[in-house]
This record gives structure tokens, C-alpha cells and sequence, in this order.
């Protein structure tokens, strides 16, 4: 099975992906810090903690940014429901086994933006 089919919703692509992901990205380093200046500045939260973040919020769908450790042409976009957002986080995270994926999750606004990394780690950006 490949790892992104596991990922839920609609996959976006084209010129959308690329508008949409370069807003994403751009919202979750506004000021162009050097990455690991930006990541220090995240705040870990454990899994139950994002879940009940994203289950009290009154957004209803979410893009899910998968990016690639090492090919940036290999990121892909998707639109997902709240419910099945929940059940990805629920299944394929897990910081413990540090198991996890090089994700960004974001509400439609970009104002709502979690990272989680393949090590099982999630953090509130």
C-alpha cells in the first residue's frame, strides 16, 4: 500500500495545489525565519490534544499538506472532512513507536495550522 493513499479526501492538483500549499506555507512561517528557528517556536501537543482541538473547532473540512522529506515534486494537497481528519490522526500517529508522517494541517482560513512529523510528533503552530 502506499503511504499517501492512507492520507483522506480529495486530492487537489495544479495550479490550485500550487496557490494553496504556497498559502500554507507561507502561514506557518510569515516572517521567513530559518526553519529551525520557526520549528523551536511550535508547541508540542500530544495527540488528544490536537484531536479535541480540531473536534471543538466549527470548521468542517481541513487541507491535509503532505510534504516529502526530500522531493518537494512528491508533496501533495488534500481537502478532508473533519471526522475523517480525526480518524487519520487517531490511526497514524503515534509518538510513542514514532509513527508518524511530514504533514501540515490546516483550516481553510490558514489561521488553525498543525504540524505533525513522521517521528509521531504533533505540534500547534
Amino acid at each position: 500500500m502506499n503511504l499517501l493513499d492512507l492520507i483522506p479526501g480529495n486530492r487537489i492538483s495544479g495550479e490550485l495545489f500550487n496557490n494553496i500549499s504556497d498559502d500554507i506555507l507561507a502561514a506557518i512561517n510569515p516572517q521567513k525565519l530559518p526553519l529551525i528557528e520557526r520549528f523551536n517556536q511550535f508547541n508540542l501537543k500530544s495527540k488528544q490534544q490536537i484531536m479535541d482541538i480540531i473536534q471543538n473547532s466549527s470548521q468542517e473540512k481541513y487541507y491535509i499538506l503532505y510534504t516529502h522529506p526530500v522531493k518537494e515534486k512528491k508533496n501533495r494537497l488534500y481537502v478532508s472532512e473533519k471526522g475523517d481528519l480525526l480518524n487519520f490522526i487517531d490511526s497514524r500517529f503515534n509518538e510513542e513507536r514514532g509513527d508518524g508522517m511530514d504533514i501540515i494541517i490546516s483550516d481553510m482560513s490558514y489561521k488553525s495550522l498543525i504540524v505533525g512529523n513522521h517521528d509521531g510528533m504533533l505540534l500547534e503552530v
